[in-house]
């Protein structure tokens, strides 16, 4: 029996954290090969495919069998409004961020409008939240019970960039362009967990996932 249940309990939710990343990690490099191999249709065109639920069916599954094992409840978590005051400053460097991007790349200011915003927002939300729910809702949430929060972000980040490379390599990227792309979806894992973190609220990370997102697209 083991002395230290506390401990033992923490080497339990870095198992979980460790070894359900590397079979999400296995599913979901053979749904890219299998969708871009066959080109299977999405259920919903635009907004649902059979990889959504596969990444739907993981991020809940293992939040409901590891809710005892988590540093921020799912009540807790989903419950709690955004942090106006975490996403202002987040939105602001955002948009100073793109406009030194649109100023190197165009010359000047540059808006696509070749969009439905409507149609983005909708598509961008579901993406947040599904990947919030897995990466910050689960995957960050579980690693910060059994380490200190500044390590558990590292890790959850780094998750969150290994599991963007299938789509990059079978996509034909090139090095240059993962290693420039990964740099930047690194930094953002980062901050999504840092404002998760200090907020305690899903929906924080949430809403700055959407932002970046549709501006990325528009700007």
């Amino acid at each position: 029996m083991d002395r230290f249940p506390q401990r033992a309990e923490k080497r339990r939710a870095l198992l979980w954290a460790f070894g359900s990343f590397a079979l999400f990690l296995i599913g979901w490099t053979a749904w890219v090969f299998c969708h871009r191999r066959w080109q299977i249709p999405d259920l919903i065109p635009g907004y649902f495919s059979p990889g959504d639920v596969f990444w739907w069916a993981a991020a809940l599954a293992l939040i409901a069998v590891n809710r005892q094992r988590l540093q921020i409840a799912p009540g807790q978590m989903l419950g709690k409004l955004p942090a106006a005051r975490l996403l202002l400053p987040f939105f602001g460097a955002m948009l100073l961020y793109d406009g030194a991007v649109m100023l190197v790349q165009y010359g000047g200011f540059h808006i696509n409008m070749e969009h439905n915003l409507l149609h983005l927002l909708l598509q961008f939300f579901l993406v947040a939240l599904q990947e919030e729910l897995l990466f910050r809702g689960f995957f960050y949430n579980v690693l910060a019970y059994a380490m200190p929060q500044g390590r558990a972000n590292l890790v959850s980040a780094l998750f969150f960039l290994l599991i963007h490379l299938p789509g990059w390599i079978m996509g034909g990227s090139s090095l240059a362009a993962i290693l420039t792309t990964g740099a930047g979806i690194f930094v953002l894992g980062l901050v999504f967990g840092w404002l998760f973190g200090k907020s305690r609220s899903l929906w924080t990370p949430i809403l700055a996932h959407l932002l970046w997102d549709v501006c990325a697209r528009l700007l």
